[in-house]
């Protein structure tokens, strides 16, 4: 449990002849939590190990600017009343395989081949809940030149992105080659090629589509007999943001050398 004060947050102050903004220490928050974890010491060749953490971080502000519009809109005060930072994430959940053999050890084939000796396998196991984010209206969020003002429909990140999972695995075999020890591996990130969203359009909670092609404003804009048809091309094109995603499944193949 930690309550944090006096943190930087940008202040609107009213003064004669002009009105100024500026940085002051008014932000504070309060982030409790548990943590526990497990752990299995080798046996058999395998380790295990889990670790679950539960944590809750409340505040009047996840970073410096959080109330630009406050201070720009000409309001007084500070925030009084805390709501979710923008990295209060509930539940994390990681969980750690490895399985080792040594010298000598594992199946045998033919005339004393050990195809598993000096082998690891290492499984990374990781799943959390959804960051938060404000829902608001539909609006233009994709045009590079868009000025736009988002107008929330729920409190500060009252809602969440959906909980992610991805699978990490590591095979690699140790040999030996006169005083030098070559280590080929197979390194496969999303195993499950999982599609984990890390960001997403406050005004739909989705992370494909903005929604402002199916707003009356979008409609119109898609109606120009002149510019609408590129105008819809392009910001569907534009809309499916692969940043807003997580990585896809990748293969590395590497060869580690010791000597």
């Amino acid at each position: 449990y930690k309550d944090v004060k006096d943190l930087t947050q940008i202040f609107h102050q009213e003064a004669d002849p002009t009105a100024y903004d500026f940085y002051a220490n008014t932000d504070f928050g309060t982030i409790k939590g548990l943590d526990f974890s497990l752990q299995m010491r080798r046996t058999r060749n395998i380790a295990l190990d889990l670790k679950y953490s539960l944590s809750y971080a409340e505040g009047t502000g996840s970073y410096a600017n959080t109330q630009f519009n406050i201070a720009w809109k000409n309001s007084q005060g500070t925030p009084k009343t805390t709501n979710p930072l923008d990295y209060d994430q509930r539940h994390t959940v990681t969980g750690i395989i490895d399985f080792r053999t040594g010298k000598g050890e594992g199946p045998v084939l033919g005339d004393n081949f050990r195809p598993l000796e000096n082998f690891g396998m290492n499984m990374v196991i990781s799943m959390a809940s959804g960051l938060p984010y404000t829902p608001t209206r539909v609006y233009d969020g994709v045009s590079p030149n868009a000025s736009v003002q988002q107008e929330p429909t729920g409190g500060i990140n009252s809602a969440n992105l959906p909980w992610t999972f991805q699978i990490d695995m590591k095979m690699e075999r140790r040999f030996q080659v006169g005083s030098y020890s070559l280590t080929p591996y197979l390194w496969v990130q999303n195993l499950l090629d999982t599609e984990n969203i890390y960001a997403v359009y406050e005004g739909t909670g989705e992370a494909n589509t903005s929604g402002y092609l199916e707003s009356a404003e979008g409609q119109s804009r898609a109606a120009n007999p002149t510019t609408g048809e590129e105008f819809a091309s392009r910001y569907e094109f534009g809309q499916n943001n692969p940043k807003n995603y997580g990585i896809p499944r990748m293969i590395l193949l590497g060869l580690r050398l010791s000597f």
